[in-house]
């Protein structure tokens, strides 16, 4: 299911979700029920703020967003997380794709209560510079205040890497078709993440791709 620009807050009990969020600025809230859930969003020259919590202990979720920046206009994603009960897992994945004379600003927090037990959570913050000219903060933060849990961070902030530009042009492509057979590959985890069908993906793609 895709959800475009959807006001109203969410409790996350599907199996799979995806949301679009273009040219607006807003506040989401979700609720984490006990399943196996799968939430992906495209923040498209956006600025939204999440507030995410648990409503119930062992389930397991896997957050994807997606942050295609390719106008000269700021853009920010704020996230924060906070788990209130046990036996859970969270995986956050934030993949920004950035072009030139842009800022964009992204912020996650995953706030553990010090009463949670047997849990684990991991964050990712990836940016992928596409210019020179980018002015970018990435901040990824664990408040853990239990002990018995796991828990780790990392933030990446590099451009395209030139030694698989080389393999892929040495296979003839040319380096623009290189560079963008990169960039779809980031669109695929989420795709392989979320269930939508083809036709889905291709509209997704011809309105948000970034193509070199």
């Amino acid at each position: 299911m895709i959800l475009k620009n959807q006001f109203n807050d969410i409790q996350l009990v599907s199996s799979s979700l995806l949301e679009c969020f273009d040219n607006i600025t807003w506040e989401k809230k979700i609720s984490i029920w006990n399943w196996i859930n799968k939430y992906a969003s495209v923040v498209y020259s956006s600025n939204v703020n999440y507030e995410i919590e648990t409503v119930q202990e062992n389930w397991e979720t896997d957050f994807f967003f997606i942050c295609p920046i390719n106008e000269k206009k700021p853009s920010s994603l704020h996230l924060t997380f906070n788990i209130k009960h046990s036996w859970v897992k969270l995986n956050v994945h934030i993949v920004a794709l950035v072009s030139e004379n842009i800022s964009i600003t992204i912020d996650a927090d995953i706030i553990m209560q010090e009463w949670v037990q047997k849990s684990s959570a991991s964050l990712l913050e990836e940016s992928i510079l596409l210019s020179k000219n980018v002015n970018i903060k990435s901040l990824p933060v664990l408040d853990i205040h239990s002990k018995n849990i796991q828990a780790s961070h990392w933030a990446k902030i590099y451009r395209l890497d030139d030694d698989k530009l080389f393999y892929l042009e040495s296979k003839w492509l040319n380096k623009e078709s290189a560079e963008n057979l990169i960039l779809s590959s980031f669109w695929e985890r989420m795709f392989n993440l979320i269930e939508i069908n083809e036709e889905e993906k291709d509209n997704l793609l011809k309105k948000y791709f970034i193509s070199r």
